[in-house]
């Protein structure tokens, strides 16, 4: 007991201590003995959502923070919980981020963040939602939610007593994030007021997927594009990041300084190995004596015979 007030204590001291704000950033109140997150509040990041699932979020975030005065008038309990679910790498953090800077920018909000560790308390949730209250409003962050009960000291009637329990919350806005909604309590996810509003995060169809390669891959032929955006079906948005962060690599160890289709090409390959591997757990690759990387040392990759679409000028690292 007096190892969790003093870690209190701790917090708040460090709290008022904290630096004052600086012009341009955002300053992330991260609880559970982890610095602070701070992001650069004019910084643009793209996100790709099937735009009905964008723009109703949105929605929904801007009418809780710009409507106070409609909830009090309506009776309603000035408190909404989001719930994020999705594979990992569909986009849920990178909206996240801008989520933030956007309640900053239109709404003054400022956002505070539960780093879950091993060593989660109730003390630490309760914290949490300290940060938000009826006279300041904030948007507080939860992510991996399935691991709160599972892999820290919480148990499922601490959790159920923070979220939704006897002493009436009010002015938060919580967001969780959860990989595998099959994990959690259907207590949390299946009752409203706690979770108002579920949102699926869907692994990117062609259209998304051709938006975002033509968006990150420029000078490479249209073409081009739509092939690339067809053999990576079923991919993830990160899936795809780290195609051109390997087709850069491969320039880089070919003693470029761009990116051309070639090294696509190679990296396309190199990727679909690794994605139906991934597929079976990586179980069979001990069977297959392709060699499966980068390649120094060994025959280039980037000789691999080209394919059938059009080439244009290489592209800038």
């Amino acid at each position: 007991g007096d190892i969790r007030l003093l870690r209190r204590f701790a917090d708040d001291a460090m709290k008022y201590l904290r630096p004052r704000k600086k012009p341009n950033k955002i300053t992330v109140n991260v609880v559970g003995h982890q610095p602070d997150i701070v992001l650069k509040a004019d910084e643009v990041e793209n996100v790709y959502l099937p735009d009905g699932l964008h723009q109703d979020i949105l929605a929904q975030v801007d009418g809780f923070f710009g409507g106070k005065e409609a909830y009090k008038e309506l009776d309603i309990p000035y408190k909404r919980g989001f719930l994020f679910t999705g594979m990992p790498g569909t986009g849920k953090t990178m909206l996240i981020r801008q989520l933030i800077r956007h309640v900053y920018r239109k709404h003054r909000v400022e956002t505070s963040y539960l780093a879950v560790t091993r060593k989660t308390d109730a003390d630490d949730l309760r914290m949490l939602f300290g940060c938000a209250s009826d006279k300041k409003p904030a948007m507080l962050i939860l992510e991996d939610i399935e691991s709160l009960c599972q892999e820290t000291t919480l148990t499922r009637s601490e959790v159920l007593a923070e979220l939704d329990g006897i002493k009436q919350r009010s002015g938060m806005l919580l967001i969780a994030t959860a990989n595998d909604p099959s994990r959690i309590d259907p207590a949390l996810v299946h009752r409203p007021s706690r979770f108002d509003r579920v949102w699926t995060f869907p692994v990117p169809d062609l259209a998304l997927r051709t938006r975002y390669i033509a968006d990150h891959f420029k000078g490479i032929d249209l073409a081009f594009v739509h092939y690339v955006a067809e053999e990576t079906e079923d991919w993830t948005l990160a899936y795809v990041k780290e195609l051109r962060t390997t087709a850069a690599i491969l320039a880089v160890r070919d003693g470029l300084k761009a990116l051309d289709a070639s090294h696509v090409r190679t990296a396309l390959q190199l990727l679909q190995e690794q994605f139906r591997a991934g597929k079976n757990g990586h179980a069979d690759g001990h069977k297959s004596n392709r060699k499966v990387g980068f390649g120094f040392g060994g025959r280039r990759e980037s000789q691999v015979k080209p394919l059938a679409v059009g080439d244009r000028a290489p592209q800038e690292l």
